[in-house]
């Protein structure tokens, strides 16, 4: 399509009205009357404004210069100004008022004979006639008839290079195809659309095509993505105060963040939209807005482990059901029996029948396929719970049958699921985890659409229970078929689901780095986030969190974009060892994996040897965290009695630990993959029974011990030190300086971490064994190989400035704030000043982006290993972040431990991994020497864990 500079008129005209125009306007300049052209610029004020995107501005400047004295002197003048009213009627979206403003320069033309403003007046006036024919063609549901209609009007605009009436015909055009459900033609059309409203300027046809696009995608099922041009259209329709105009972004939104797991975010964005359709007339989407929220909360309550939050949820429903009756809208009606009849499954599961029988029915006579499918399958679940599996295996053939002509991709996999369940119940087990497959199958296009770590995790937290099914009866296939078969199906599937998402992130980021396209930008949003966290006014502020969610994502967006954000997942994944290869090629003789994975039915524990593979079955999950929830606790307090302790450990240790594989001689090193509650546990102070030791000893005593998050991490390549090429051994960050001003700015900081606020006295104490700590780290080292930070030079400012990819080995002895429900907001305390460039708080999101290249990160500070708790991905806190930063391991504290404490064993631990001991085998002699120090409480020396690599340095 040709694109020419604009004129007078907005989009291009005929050549013969462009030279005509070119005329005119000099023959005014040329005259001897000042006067004349004062008043010409008024219609070059109003072009100006349109090509802005200004039309309002335009149309006032327009309408007065219409009445005024020059432009009733001049008719070809008063043609001109109506035909640029026109233009700004037309893009306002006022058709009327644009069609009888043109009819009006047509009146005009006789008395001056302009053919260039007859011709297109008539032109403008034909595709006019064109838009209101298809649109009536389309509200009477004669697809064909206008699409037909509306591609020739806009070849007709595309013609005459009328690109307004091209852009709104593109608009229509794709209404129709919605319509009609034929999803292709739509990108095209929106693409376009989306070009040309930027082009011209209007801001309003942006934000539609950018809604149109995320509705595309959305449908496509590109969540992320849908939820990306979601995103920039709000932004834009915030900027140029369009939201009114346009609010179902903000519905759309919310179903995007829901989908991803974003819950809090999806109820903001439904009480924000409410905010306008309750002042409106458009029922059907504040219907749809009560029954998003509802299911928002519902949903959120149920993934934080907790009795569904019923009454607001019902009474939402119930006064969307009862709109929906009212309002005789007979689709959102059906709706709505079925949402309040799923929020009602667990408590009231007769009335909840009754709602589904209602609308399955209603479903049917509409014959609306989504309806029918989401009612059966409630059916269905509330037929397998009364233990009636043969009525619930039909109804979820039959709901998945529905779903499967319509590509209703939540109700495919959820079907998949019930029969799954169903298949297992009945005892055949091949064939349920074969459909237990089927559900992750029909999952994948949607999970791999999404790029985010975070949001893919937010994804796959509401389909655990699939991922539990699967292990479930694969267990149970293993018991009736053993054998290596068997054992191989197993661990490729426990492989493929255990810290999933870090495996695949670890994947991506390998294979290239962000790059630097736009640092400035992250930069600024950065700012934005850390102003934002630092104002303690925004503590009071209710809406302050879901905002702040805004602009994390945004951030989170652009950096994905920055770098290799588009790139397909399935063309980053591990390559996930199997059972053989881990056996003969990654571990060792001495090396035992203890793989755990909770269930809520129940839990296993996978032991894997280069000999043997066998599963011990546990308690269920919720009996495991009783049982250790209150030891993990007494271990962080030294004034508990370490005979009480060494009991409780015991105890813990014949649940969770295979007894005769540690009796064996041939193991001295475990490597433990925890799940759930288990990741705040260290394994070291479990007490093993010894016949030579009455009382037990120490895990610790007896192994070494170390954490990874999955067992495809013990494949990971290691480090190659002469290709790596440090110069430096270590950088080390300790006891950083904190004014009275700083801590103001903490005390803020923790509440948008935890939510909770501090007390008004709570400030960080200084750490002066961290401090020295660190002074007699660096002269274990070789001269002049480490660089030090203390004090006020221990500042977020100096550390970004060091090429941090020459340091061997990266230490922070500081404190830490740690987030366990929001973990991209955790940050390491360092030093910062009111006319500091940075902020002092070094973030996850920060951490991220850090080029690391280091074999190990200490993070000595109070509880580094914590962070929210996903099921069989683990903890995301800063470990994790380092990891995937670059660092091949990470030493973390899993409570606060005293300073002097602390201090004693780091010195101990650099002194054995310098000495070429393994890292691992290197803290465990730092443990050791605290216990034959008289300090054998393990609060003084377990809070301390190794993840990743633990191979020697040296």
């Amino acid at each position: 399509m040709e694109r020419r500079s604009t004129s007078f008129f907005a989009g291009g005209v005929f050549r013969s009205l462009v030279s005509l125009t070119i005329f005119l306007v000099l023959s005014g300049l040329l005259a001897s009357d000042d006067r004349t052209f004062s008043q010409a610029s008024g219609l070059e004020r109003g072009i100006r404004l349109r090509e802005q995107g200004r039309y309002e501005q335009s149309l006032e400047i327009l309408e007065k210069e219409i009445n005024s004295t020059y432009s009733q002197e001049n008719p070809g003048y008063r043609g001109r100004c109506w035909l640029n009213l026109a233009l700004d009627y037309w893009n306002l979206g006022e058709v009327s008022r644009a069609e009888n403003a043109f009819i009006y320069v047509l009146a005009l033309v006789g008395e001056i004979k302009d053919e260039g403003l007859r011709d297109y007046a008539q032109t403008a006036l034909h595709i006019i006639k064109l838009y209101r024919e298809g649109k009536a063609f389309r509200e009477r549901k004669k697809l064909k008839e206008a699409e037909k209609i509306f591609y020739e009007a806009i070849n007709l605009s595309k013609r005459n290079e009328m690109h307004e009436f091209t852009l709104k015909c593109l608009r229509q055009l794709s209404f129709v195809f919605w319509n009609g459900n034929e999803l292709e033609p739509i990108l095209g059309l929106n693409e376009e659309a989306l070009y040309i409203s930027n082009k011209l300027n209007n801001f309003y046809e942006q934000v539609r095509s950018l809604n149109q696009l995320g509705a595309y995608y959305f449908y496509k099922k590109y969540i992320l993505k849908s939820h990306d041009y979601f995103d920039r259209a709000l932004v834009l329709a915030e900027k140029e105060k369009l939201l009114a105009k346009d609010s179902v972004i903000l519905f759309n939104l919310a179903v995007t963040s829901s989908q991803l797991g974003l819950y809090d975010l999806s109820e903001h964005y439904i009480e924000r939209a409410l905010e306008f359709y309750q002042k409106g007339d458009d029922l059907a989407t504040t219907i749809s807005l009560l029954s998003q929220l509802a299911i928002s909360i519902h949903k959120k309550t149920r993934m934080n482990g907790s009795l569904p939050n019923r009454e607001r949820p019902r009474e939402l429903l119930s006064t969307a059901l009862e709109l929906s009756r009212q309002a005789g809208l007979k689709y959102q009606e059906a709706e709505m029996l079925n949402n309040l009849g799923f929020v009602l499954l667990e408590v009231e599961p007769e009335r909840a029948r009754r709602l589904c029988l209602q609308s399955l029915k209603l479903g049917e006579e509409l014959g609306e396929q989504k309806v029918i499918a989401a009612s059966l399958n409630n059916l269905a679940t509330m037929s397998f719970r009364e233990n009636d599996v043969n009525r619930a295996q039909e109804l979820y053939s039959r709901a998945l049958s529905v779903a499967l002509k319509v590509d209703y991709w939540p109700e495919i996999w959820t079907n998949y699921y019930g029969l799954a369940r169903c298949l297992e119940q009945r005892g055949n087990y091949e064939k349920a985890f074969q459909t237990y497959q089927k559900a992750l199958e029909a999952l994948a296009p949607v999970r791999d659409s999404i790029t985010f770590d975070l949001y893919r995790i937010g994804f796959d937290r509401g389909k655990k229970d699939v991922y539990e099914g699967l292990i479930r009866s694969l267990v149970k296939y293993r018991l009736g078929h053993p054998g290596y078969r068997a054992d191989k199906l197993v661990f490729s599937a426990l492989n493929n689901i255990k810290a999933r998402v870090f495996m695949e992130e670890l994947s991506r980021l390998s294979s290239g780095r962000e790059g630097d396209n736009q640092v400035e930008e992250l930069n600024k949003i950065d700012r934005m986030i850390s102003d934002f966290l630092s104002q303690a006014e925004k503590v009071q502020d209710e809406t302050a969190f879901s905002r702040l969610a805004e602009l994390e994502y945004r951030y989170l967006r652009l950096r994905e974009l920055n770098g290799q954000g588009q790139a397909a997942l399935s063309n980053s994944r591990t390559t996930m060892p199997g059972l053989e290869q881990v056996q003969k090629e990654v571990l060792s003789g001495n090396e035992l994996v203890l793989d755990f994975f909770l269930g809520q039915e129940a839990s296993y524990c996978f032991v894997i040897s280069r000999d043997h593979f066998r599963i011990i079955q546990l308690p269920a999950e919720q009996e495991i965290e009783k049982s250790i929830r209150l030891y993990i606790k007494l271990l962080a307090s030294p004034a508990v009695a370490e005979e009480d302790l060494r009991m409780a450990g015991r105890r813990i240790g014949q649940l969770l630990l295979p007894v005769e594989d540690l009796r064996s001689e041939n193991f001295s090193t475990l490597i433990i993959i925890p799940d759930g509650h288990l990741n705040w546990l260290p394994f070291e102070a479990l007490i093993v029974d010894d016949p030579k030791y009455p009382e037990g000893q120490y895990l610790v005593e007896t192994h070494n011990v170390y954490y990874i998050p999955a067992l495809a991490m013990v494949n990971r390549p290691r480090v190659d030190n002469q290709v790596n090429g440090y110069t430096r051994e270590l950088l080390a960050f300790g006891n950083p300086y904190h004014s009275r001003w700083f801590n103001n700015q903490v005390r803020a900081r923790i509440y948008f971490a935890e939510g909770i606020h501090p007390d008004p006295d709570f400030h960080l104490g200084s750490l002066p064994f961290s401090q020295k700590e660190i002074k007699q780290l660096v002269k274990l080292f070789p001269e002049n190989s480490c660089d030090l930070f203390l004090r006020n030079k221990a500042s977020e400012e100096n550390l970004k400035s060091v090429n941090l990819s020459q340091y061997r080995i990266i230490h922070f002895a500081c404190h830490g704030l740690i987030s366990e429900k929001f973990p991209q907001r955790s940050s390491l305390v360092l030093s910062s000043f009111k006319k500091s460039s940075e902020d002092g708080f070094l973030t996850a999101r920060e951490i991220y982006t850090l080029r690391l290249n280091s074999e190990l990160v200490v993070l000595a500070a109070c509880q580094s290993s914590r962070g929210t708790i996903e099921r069989a991905e683990g903890v995301i806190g800063l470990p994790r972040v380092f990891l995937l930063a670059g660092s091949q391991a990470v030493i973390s504290s899993l409570w606060s431990v005293n300073d002097r404490s602390s201090q004693e064993l780091m010195l101990q631990f650099y002194r054995s991994l310098l000495d070429g001991q393994s890292k691992d085998e290197a803290l465990r002699q730092a443990k050791l020497q605290m216990i034959r120090k008289g300090k054998s409480h393990p609060y003084y020396w377990a809070g301390f864990i190794l993840t990743g690599d633990a191979r020697s340095i040296y």
